[in-house]
């Protein structure tokens, strides 16, 4: 655990590194920003699901999880390259887990995350100084140092990977854009929202005019997800809960396409991503993002349903001893 004095000094460098993402950063990341509740991006999901529904549009929303996200940051991508015998170490490392590393390669000679955002030189050598030669011990014996993710127990710890996802934020909305989703979004329903970031929990929605269209824009915007996260060292986690696809299909053709991929006993599609990989991606009627449902009927049953069933069961578990003694 790190000592009053430096989570004091890591909380001054976060307050200068929080001011240089502000005014830079997407409206949909709103993770660890002032003035910011957690409730913010999944109503603006919502809302955008139920007017997309009364337009008769087809909507889904592409859910993401990453991997131990905060543990498997590379640290050079957001501070630049300190020590180039430790960033060997995370290369190896990265080739062996059979994870791209020509990018990183290449950010050896490019600015870093932090120098991109105009960050002064003084900040950046303290943040590369307190993120340098980072170790913690297990029992009474070993000793691990550590070259990869944030400081845990720090308050720069979120700060840090929000700069990271400031990155990845900016390449997906230039993709949304050069593919037109974004304009489609403008144009029919008049709301400017193209993803929502909080942490490391990532939503994507998508628009199109017919059924047949929202699944293959779907994904081959997380094929580019999948790329973008992975060209920074991150995993996509497919599994099923984790990420995932929530679908509303309107309009002609809207039953077929829920025959062919909902209403199955496995509903999800097998996909081929563009690097070889197969996977299976999961179409789920319902994800809990930032603590609500969201649904693929764009309804609040399942979630008002699920908060009586969970103040039921929380009262239950001490009616006996607190409320109704006997």
């Amino acid at each position: 655990m790190l000592p009053t004095l430096a989570k004091g000094l890591h909380a001054l460098l976060r307050k200068d590194v929080i001011k240089l993402l502000h005014h830079q950063r997407l409206p949909g990341q709103l993770g660890g920003f002032q003035q910011q509740e957690v409730l913010f991006g999944s109503q603006a999901l919502r809302v955008l699901g139920r007017t997309a529904q009364k337009l008769h549009l087809n909507i889904g929303v592409l859910f993401v999880d990453l991997s131990t996200a905060f543990h498997c940051l590379i640290r050079e991508l957001v501070l630049g390259v300190h020590d180039p015998a430790k960033f060997q170490h995370v290369l190896d490392a990265l080739e062996a887990a059979h994870t791209p590393a020509e990018r990183l390669r290449i950010g050896q000679t490019v600015p870093s995350i932090l120098q991109e955002l105009g960050a002064p030189p003084h900040l950046i050598r303290l943040l590369r100084s307190v993120h340098d030669s980072t170790w913690m011990t297990i029992g009474s014996h070993s000793l691990i140092r550590t070259h990869r993710g944030t400081r845990p127990g720090s308050p720069l710890a979120d700060v840090i990977f929000h700069c990271v996802m400031h990155d990845v934020s900016r390449s997906i909305q230039q993709y949304l854009l050069d593919q037109g989703h974004t304009e489609f979004i403008m144009r029919n329903v008049g709301m400017d929202i193209d993803m929502v970031i909080w942490s490391d929990d990532l939503a994507i929605p998508i628009l199109t005019e017919t059924a047949a269209e929202l699944l293959p824009a779907l994904l081959a915007l997380l094929d580019r997800v999948r790329q973008d996260f992975a060209a920074r060292g991150f995993q996509v986690n497919l599994a099923k809960g984790k990420t995932g696809i929530v679908a509303t299909f309107c309009g002609p053709g809207a039953a077929d396409q829920r025959r062919a991929y909902q209403l199955i006993p496995q509903p999800g599609v097998h996909f081929q991503f563009a690097n070889g990989d197969m996977g299976f991606v999961h179409l789920m009627p319902a994800y809990r993002h930032l603590g609500t449902l969201y649904t693929s009927d764009q309804q609040l049953d399942a979630e008002i349903a699920y908060r009586v069933g969970s103040a039921f069961s929380a009262f239950e578990q001490v009616k006996k001893r607190l409320l109704t003694p006997d």
